[in-house]
């Protein structure tokens, strides 16, 4: 199955709870997978993205200099497959000898692939299934019929975690549904 290269391009916070997005982005199409990510999943992906030192390592970091201590390293993410509204994902690690694959779960991976600046790769078919056109907050260059494609695949995916009864999922799809219909008016 083919691979594409992945990209964090935003973290967009979408509840009060603390719920945040990751959107990935397809360099190729622009389009964005969007990753939800609880609250320590997103400290470390901040921390990651703006090469934040901390004083004691975070759970993350613990993991990274673990690896590094047994002559681990991680080679690449990969987010192979979205099913029942959940990614599942895959670190490739090596020893210099031989190459494991281990069973994560995304957040935790892109966390990991972040601190250790390793790719980030989704499958092509998870692309296909989730990647959806980017909501641009400043509306620079959007048109409105970009924003009516968006709101019909925010839309469809809603309905689909509806169906699946994935509430969390849905509530981040509604809440970004909301922000483009407000966009609109």
């Amino acid at each position: 199955m083919a691979a594409i290269e992945v990209f964090p391009s935003e973290i967009r916070k979408v509840s009060e709870g603390g719920t945040c997005l990751v959107l990935l982005a397809c360099p190729s199409d622009g389009r964005e997978i969007p990753v939800a990510l609880g609250y320590h999943e997103t400290e470390a992906i901040i921390l990651a993205l703006n090469a934040i030192k901390t004083e004691r390592p975070m759970t993350h970091q613990l993991m990274c200099n673990i690896m590094g201590e047994y002559g681990l390293s991680l080679k690449a993410v990969t987010i192979d497959r979205f099913a029942e509204g959940i990614y599942y994902s895959t670190l490739t690690l090596s020893d210099g000898f031989n190459e494991k694959r281990l069973d994560s779960r995304t957040s935790d991976a892109v966390a990991l692939a972040l601190l250790q600046h390793v790719p980030i790769y989704a499958s092509s078919q998870v692309v296909d299934e989730t990647a959806i056109e980017p909501l641009m907050l400043d509306g620079g260059g959007s048109t409105a019929e970009a924003d009516e494609v968006k709101l019909e695949q925010l839309e469809a995916r809603l309905q689909e975690c509806l169906d699946k009864e994935d509430y969390e999922q849905a509530a981040e799809l509604q809440s970004q549904i909301e922000r483009l219909k407000e966009r609109q008016k």
